[in-house]
């Protein structure tokens, strides 16, 4: 992660946390916060081991009215989170090769 905070500038919190697996290892879940909109992003691999990445965007509790720079800034760390997502994929499929282990994701990062 830190690799990509290092080369991608985001006003957007991100947090990788630990989420147990249906056979118990971590899940792999990576939370953004984009500032100023009350939302969050869920980055995790489609499926335990998976090297492709899925994105859940939270539903807001309320709605929100921003405006034409808020809106703006809002797109730029939604793509952000699409890079970020990329990321991932591509490091969890180096990590595949590297191991010549099938699957990837979280653990197989963290491991790393």
């Amino acid at each position: 992660m830190a690799d990509f905070v290092r080369t991608t500038p985001t006003s957007s919190s991100i947090e990788v946390l630990h989420q147990d697996g249906f056979d118990g290892e971590d899940g792999g879940l990576v939370v953004v916060r984009p500032r100023g909109v009350h939302a969050e992003l869920y980055l995790l691999p489609a499926s335990p081991g998976e090297s492709r990445f899925v994105v859940t965007i939270a539903a807001l509790a309320n709605e929100v009215t921003i405006d034409s720079l808020q809106l703006l800034l809002l797109s730029e760390e939604l793509k952000n989170a699409s890079a970020l997502c990329d990321h991932l994929e591509s490091r969890s499929r180096a990590m595949t090769m590297t191991t010549g282990e099938a699957g990837g994701g979280i653990t197989a990062l963290r491991e790393r």
